[in-house]
């Protein structure tokens, strides 16, 4: 039976052993933790966007969650690095939740294996079909590696 490895683990198996980046291998995760009141911070709507966090230069997305206090109905929300909803979606598509009390986990693959950043990069939650509700409280945790 053979042994097959990851592409992260198979350059720990090779000899003479090599670097693996620490951005995405024995790494340490860093969370971002963005929330919105819809009742305080003002109504969303689908011309609108929430500048959520900037992620720093050299960052390696991991996987974000999204939990809210009240359903969003048929609002479609993505999030990403673009404040444009059409080409938003990078860390995840646009689509609805109604879940409350439900963090929902989010990631693209492009985005998880995607390079370190080579500048900083602003993280967008935008809103499409509808607006959002008048009130309840979005939350975003974004999880993230460095390679410094």
């Amino acid at each position: 039976m053979a042994i097959r490895f990851s592409k992260e683990q198979a350059p720990l198996e090779a000899r003479p052993q090599q670097m693996v980046s620490g951005a995405v291998f024995r790494g340490d995760l860093r969370r971002l933790r963005c929330s919105y009141d819809l009742a305080v911070d003002g109504a969303v709507t689908t011309s609108d966007q929430i500048k959520l966090a900037t992620l720093p230069t050299g960052a390696v997305f991991a996987y974000g969650t999204l939990n809210q206090s009240a359903s969003l109905g048929t609002s479609n929300v993505a999030i990403g690095t673009s404040a444009v909803h059409g080409s938003n979606g990078q860390f995840r598509a646009a689509a609805v939740k109604t879940s409350t009390n439900n963090p929902e986990v989010f990631q693209q693959v492009a985005a998880a294996a995607a390079a370190p950043s080579v500048a900083a990069q602003d993280v967008w939650l935008t809103v499409a079909t509808a607006s959002l509700p008048g009130s309840g409280t979005i939350v975003v945790d974004l999880y993230f590696s460095i390679v410094a």
